[in-house]
């Protein structure tokens, strides 16, 4: 069933005092947004609050998202606390959803520190049944905690969206269904006037080369050519200028193709005659 859930990104707002380890405000913030994002998406109400901010609504679940740090830079591990047995089957339900999300480094024992069992703001919120604190892991271990945590925001913010429907029995959703197969490339109307074409794209200063002997077109020598770059593009149509290295310069239109394997297939619509070109 759907959940009231705040979440309490830990320390941020604070200029002054207990203001975190270095880089956690930001790690917590990143954390609580995603998560709040993926919580609403199950239908379950979310908050997003500051270290000092008391949220009074009626809500079910109270999560305080932290991330260690130490004097020891070999310290490792996660951890969680609570102040009762509600937050204790919120934390179970948390740590068994971290594990799954790849949390490669295990957990301390619960409550292994007073800041974890009397954290400051349980009593600011006793009024919500569940309430707990995630340690993340420790943002001073450099060759291990933090590498993982910096690059699994989402994974973290996905393992407490798993705990709170797992507690309050909600469904997970199925995967998205895949995207369509991609429609194949237009094929020429042998209707229409025109000729298929080869262009090599080149992303250089340079624009779109056209590469000699290109079939059915000219071909055009570097001695002749200073660039040639797509223009306008109209739906399935670009107009292509060319400029030779003194006055000469022209444009044509042409029809585009996706390219499958190789350089973009065009076809020849209209063109002035291009500068010193054989055909």
């Amino acid at each position: 069933m759907p959940a009231q859930v705040v979440l309490q990104a830990g320390h941020v707002a604070r200029r002054t005092g207990a203001t975190g380890t270095t880089g956690e405000q930001a790690v917590n913030r990143s954390v609580c947004d995603l998560a709040a994002a993926k919580l609403r998406a199950y239908g379950h109400t979310t908050r997003v609050i500051g270290a000092d901010e008391v949220y009074t609504a009626p809500a079910d679940v109270f999560i305080a998202h932290h991330a260690d740090g130490s004097d020891n830079i070999t310290a490792s591990g996660a951890s969680v606390g609570y102040p009762d047995s509600n937050g204790g089957r919120l934390a179970y339900q948390v740590k068994v959803a971290y594990t799954g999300r790849g949390w490669p480094y295990g957990f301390r024992a619960d409550n292994y520190t007073p800041g974890l069992r009397g954290y400051y703001a349980y009593s600011r919120h006793s009024h919500i049944r569940h309430r707990m604190v995630l340690e993340a892991g420790f943002m001073t271990n450099p060759g291990r905690d933090r590498p993982w945590i910096d690059g699994h925001h989402g994974s973290i913010a996905q393992a407490l969206t798993d705990a709170v429907n797992a507690l309050f029995g909600t469904p997970i959703m199925p995967p998205p269904p895949p995207a369509p197969a991609p429609a194949p490339a237009p094929a020429p109307d042998p209707q229409e006037d025109y000729v298929d074409v080869i262009v090599g794209i080149e992303q250089d200063q340079d624009g779109i080369k056209v590469p000699p002997g290109a079939p059915h077109f000219y071909v055009i020598t570097g001695s002749t050519m200073s660039w040639i770059r797509t223009g306008v593009q109209r739906d399935d149509m670009v107009r292509i200028g060319w400029k030779d290295g003194g006055n000469g310069k022209g444009a044509l239109w042409c029809r585009t193709f996706p390219p499958v394997d190789g350089p973009m297939r065009i076809a020849l619509l209209a063109a002035d005659t291009p500068p010193t070109a054989t055909p």
